[in-house]
Order: structure tokens, then C-alpha cells, then sequence
């Protein structure tokens, strides 16, 4: 997900509103004006120009239609949600209009009496008919940061946010779903923190693994139950990247245990993260046994060359984002398993014309090959280590994959960007 913000250290964003086109049979004061009784609109901030409508029925839990329910939009990057809110309210037959929406990424949250939703919204160039969204219950965060702490918790993309005292916070009547937490502490001289997760409806839930984001960025540790990685909710779609996905061999075989989601092609697909009830990471499992029993010559050599990979996209599958990782220092993972595997990036900044027509091909830097052990252990590599300086230093990345080439039970957590700078990583 984008990340900036106000009123700490990596300044520089400001939303500008501009002038809300405004038709003739609307009235708006403050971003929310009642039309009739059927029909109930909303704005955003007053000054933002014309936009797109976003359209949508809001319904009960037992779906029914949701009279009155408060409806908010805010920028899915956004920590202002209170300023940045488009505003609307549903009719008695829990219809809503939210008019005059700029093209962008948004969060829509409707509430009305202890229950809620939030859902991704995505303008371009045309308006958005989400067709019915049912209500559910709300969720509740209890979180603890360290017993001097003292600040402000805040939540990327919804109007929400809770004080940190002596180290804890509370963060309740939350839609359900996944959460950008941002800790802005009150001690100027303090690095923001974050933390990300997932809640059921009407539960309640407690976190405490708040990463430093100057020192290091915590790409994923799969706490939130999401296949994208930790920046990868600002993408709304398969084709736009972030994703954590497997690829193989057409012979090799993917054994029970690794839990797939949302079909790519034949042989790969986005992973469903593993989760015991207690923790989440990932998990795969790859057998190259059959293929090599049955793809070897009269003398036991191979006839075919068998691979798998587990990888997440930095940037966009098509390759026309990407990421400059140039700032960090070392990239850092927990690992444990059996067998063995390569670390790799992918690179534009490598890329070379491989013929005459210009078609380009990326170079992989390799880490080198690695044996996993029963236990955990911590996996730092050093980018100098793997960065031809003549070519680039990672300043156009688009994959981190792991690389198998023998049967493998591959566990992986806690994967993190060290030293790197991030506003220039994912700045807005």
C-alpha cells in the first residue's frame, strides 16, 4: 500500500481539493445533502472538482434495506480519513449516491447500528455500481506498542484512529476486514510504526508486531491473511501486481498441504497463506520425484530440467510499475524446511537486448543456493552481494522469488526491506 501521511517524517503529500461540479437538482452542505426521501447523495470535501457517482445498495445483515446508514469514502492511502471523507447517507431503501469522486483508489465504509462494511472501490474514467453490500458486525482491535509509548493510532483508507496510552489502544466500531494500523508517535523524534491484519466480523483481536518503518520495512509476515504483500492492497485487481504466487514445472507436483487461490494459468496460481489458528506464513511443498523417475535417459541423466518457484510481485505483472529498491541495504527472511533453494530479484534495470529485434530479457541475481534446516533461521542478504553495479542497483524491481530445482517443504516468514528509504520505495 502507498504509504505517506501527515505530520511526520516523510512529508510532502497534501491532498488538494478542487471545485465539486454541482448539478442543479443537488443541494450540498458539508459533503451530504438529502434530495428526497428516495434519494439521499453525497460529496466530497467542498472544493473537489467533478468527479465520477459511485452507486450502491446498502443492506442488513438479514438483507434487508439499511434506512440512514452513514456512508464514507476516503482515499485508500489516505491517514486523514476524518478530512479527506467523501460523505453520504442511503435512502429508506438503502440506496446511496456518493457524486463528484475523483479517479483514484478508495475505501467506501457504511455503518449504521453496530454494524458495518468496507469494501475496495477503484474509479477511472467512469462511475461505479457496487451493487449490494450487506452490513455485518463490527470488529475490535486491542493493541499494545511499549509501556512509555505515547501517540496516535490511525487507519490507512478508513476514518478511524485511537490514542495510545502507555503503550495501548483501542480501536472498536471497525467494518470488518483488513487494516493499515500506523503508529505516529507523540515524541517528534520517534519512527513511525505499522502493523497489518485481518478481522473477522464481530471479533475482537490484539496485535503488538508494530515494525519500525524507517530501519526496516516489513514487506509481508502474513499476519493479515491477504496473498498480497503488506504495500500490495493499493492493487485491485490480479493483473496489478502484489501478489504472492507458485509456478512450476508442468510434471512437478504440488503437494496437499499448499492451499491455492484464483487460477493464473496452468501452472501457477496465487497462494493461500497457511494458518494453524495461532500464526500465518507461507507454505508450499514441491515434489520432483515422478519426473525425475520417469524423464531420465537409459543412464540415469536427465532428459528435461524440472523447477518450481514461490515469488510475490514488487510491481505490476506487466512490468509497466516497478520499484526502486536501490535505497536498501539488505533484504531479510525466515526460512525452515527440507531441501534447498535460490533467492532471486528481478530487475528491469538489469535487462538486456538479447537479439537483433530488441526484445529484452531479465537478468536474475541469484543469492546462491541454500539448504534448509528443521529449525528457523534468519536469512539476510546483503543487495552489494548480488547487484552488477555496472547495470543498475535495483532501481526497477518487479519480483523477489524463491527457486526450487529438487523436492522441497518450503515455510517462510517475516520478510523485510532493511536500510531501505520509504518514501523513495512507495511514494506518493
Amino acid at each position: 500500500m502507498e504509504l505517506f501521511g501527515k505530520n511526520f517524517y516523510f512529508l510532502g503529500m497534501s491532498k488538494s481539493y478542487r471545485t465539486l461540479a454541482v448539478t442543479a437538482v443537488l443541494g450540498f452542505g458539508l459533503g451530504l445533502s438529502a434530495c428526497s426521501d428516495d434519494k439521499v447523495a453525497g460529496g466530497g470535501p467542498s472544493g473537489t472538482e467533478a468527479g465520477n457517482a459511485i452507486t450502491a445498495q446498502i443492506l442488513t445483515a438479514d438483507k434487508t434495506p439499511a434506512a440512514r446508514a452513514k456512508v464514507k469514502l476516503v482515499e485508500s492511502a489516505s491517514l486523514e480519513g476524518s478530512k479527506d471523507a467523501y460523505t453520504a447517507e442511503t435512502d429508506k431503501n438503502g440506496q446511496v449516491v456518493v457524486e463528484g469522486v475523483a479517479s483514484g483508489s478508495y475505501i467506501l465504509e457504511a455503518s449504521l447500528e453496530g454494524k458495518a462494511i468496507q469494501t475496495k472501490v477503484k474509479v477511472s474514467d467512469a462511475g461505479v455500481d457496487l451493487g449490494t453490500v450487506n452490513l455485518a458486525d463490527m470488529a475490535t482491535i486491542n493493541g499494545f506498542l511499549g509501556y512509555i509509548d505515547e501517540g496516535t493510532i490511525k487507519v490507512r483508507g478508513l476514518d478511524h484512529s485511537a490514542k495510545v496510552v502507555n503503550g495501548e489502544f483501542v480501536l472498536d466500531s471497525l467494518p470488518a476486514g483488513h487494516f493499515d494500523l500506523v503508529y505516529i508517535p507523540n515524541e517528534k523524534a520517534k519512527d513511525t510504526t505499522s502493523t497489518y491484519l485481518k478481522i473477522d466480523a464481530g471479533k475482537e483481536s490484539s496485535t503488538s508486531t508494530f515494525a519500525n518503518e524507517r530501519q526496516a520495512l516489513l514487506l509481508d509476515d502474513f499476519e493479515d491473511g491477504n496473498n498480497q504483500h503488506r504495500f500490495g492492497p493499493k492493487y485491485f485487481g490480479p493483473s496489478d501486481g502484489g501478489w504472492w504466487f507458485q509456478s512450476h514445472h508442468s510434471n512437478v507436483i504440488i503437494d496437499a498441504g499448499t492451499e491455492i487461490v484464483v487460477a493464473k494459468g496452468d501452472t501457477s496460481e496465487y497462494l493461500k497463506m497457511y494458518d494453524d489458528g495461532e500464526q500465518r506464513l507461507l507454505h508450499v511443498t514441491f515434489n520432483f520425484d515422478t519426473l525425475r523417475d520417469t524423464n531420465t535417459d537409459d543412464k540415469g541423466a536427465l532428459l528435461v530440467y524440472p523447477w518450481a518457484n514461490v515469488g510475490v510481485g514488487i510491481g505490476s505483472n506487466d512490468k509497466s510499475i516497478c520499484y526502486d529498491l536501490s535505497s536498501v541495504d539488505s533484504i531479510s527472511f525466515k526460512v525452515r524446511g527440507t531441501g534447498s533453494y535460490y533467492f532471486i530479484i528481478e530487475d528491469e534495470a538489469h535487462k538486456k537486448p538479447t537479439d537483433g529485434n530488441g526484445s529484452i530479457t531479465v537478468e536474475n541475481k541469484s543469492y546462491g543456493f541454500k539448504e534448509l534446516s528443521d529449525e528457523w533461521e534468519t536469512v539476510t542478504v546483503a543487495t552489494a552481494d548480488i547487484v552488477d553495479e555496472t547495470k543498475g542497483s535495483l532501481s526497477c524491481v518487479t519480483i523477489l522469488t524463491w527457486q526450487f530445482t529438487n523436492t522441497v517443504d518450503f515455510w517462510m516468514d517475516d520478510v523485510k526491506l532493511i536500510g531501505g528509504d520509504r518514501q523513495s520505495i512507495w511514494e506518493k
